[in-house]
């Protein structure tokens, strides 16, 4: 038995140590996704003001012909 207990308590270390990789790995991950989302609404922004002034150069080239 005690090498049944000495497996469990190998097991349970390895499980606390993969859970700590995990947690790492998560807010790893969160914060990447946090900072393409601040990209991503740049990008927008961007397309946006392009989009807004295509439409101005179009008007302006419409009213001069």
């Amino acid at each position: 038995t005690e090498a049944l207990q000495n497996n469990a308590e190998t097991l349970v270390a390895r499980i606390a140590d993969i859970d700590a990789r995990l947690a790492i790995r998560r807010t790893r991950l969160e914060l990447q996704f946090a900072n393409l989302e601040t990209v991503l609404s740049g990008l927008q922004s961007q397309q946006t003001a392009l989009t807004n002034l295509a439409n101005t150069l179009s008007n302006l080239n419409s009213s001069n012909n």
